[in-house]
């Protein structure tokens, strides 16, 4: 929600930021690995128990590089459908580690976040659906579905229940009933357009064949 909202306001920002790599000529595939190498990092930090802003520091560090590979892939001129499969497959890799390093860092959290990571593998089915399922644009690679919590919003939870322990398990709860909204928000979402393709299919059949 706040990604789909904001990202046209600070996009300006962001191609700015992408010039020095273009410089220096980094591609983004190269950041697509940063971004997943500093994810991974701050895993390591969070299973290892160090201070806790150093996770959210190269957490947030991860997500910035994660945004910055697509502009500066738009900015060249050489967005792929490899660049997007590993882009996100480096994403969903980084949520898994963040969660599975909080789950053995902090086993009271452990039940809570079986009950995450389900509901997050059910929405990105829904979401992977609807792109394979549906006539994309032909200018984009990956179609992506918005919805109430998305990757910004993600990142506000794990920040929150890294940072604040003794409130974990209720934001823990908070993060499992956004992600449970969103879910339904896409199935929704495909469900009509799902209709209104097949609708549009009939319409199509009996005009050519009267």
């Amino acid at each position: 929600m706040l990604e789909s909202r904001l990202r046209p306001l600070i996009q300006p920002l962001f191609n700015l930021m992408v010039r020095p790599f273009v410089a220096c000529g980094m591609t983004a595939m190269h950041l697509t690995f940063l971004a997943f190498f500093l994810g991974l990092i701050s895993a390591f930090l969070l299973l290892q128990e160090y201070p806790p802003a150093w996770a959210v520091f190269f957490l947030w560090l991860s997500g910035l590089f994660d945004v910055l590979d697509g502009t500066l892939a738009r900015r060249r001129g050489t967005c792929s459908a490899t660049g997007a499969f590993l882009d996100v497959l480096g994403d969903r890799c980084v949520e898994v580690a963040v969660i599975m390093a909080l789950a053995l860092a902090r086993p009271e959290l452990r039940l809570v976040l079986i009950f995450l990571l389900a509901a997050l593998l059910v929405s990105v089915t829904v979401l992977l659906l609807h792109g394979a399922l549906l006539p994309g644009d032909a200018r984009k690679v990956f179609r992506h579905q918005p919805g109430f919590a998305e990757r910004s919003e993600s990142f506000l939870f794990f920040t929150l229940i890294i940072l604040f322990p003794k409130a974990a398990i209720f934001v823990t709860l908070l993060f499992i009933l956004a992600v449970l909204i969103t879910t339904g928000q896409r199935i929704l979402e495909s469900l009509m357009l799902f209709r209104m393709e097949g609708q549009r299919a009939e319409s199509d059949g009996f005009e050519e064949f009267p």
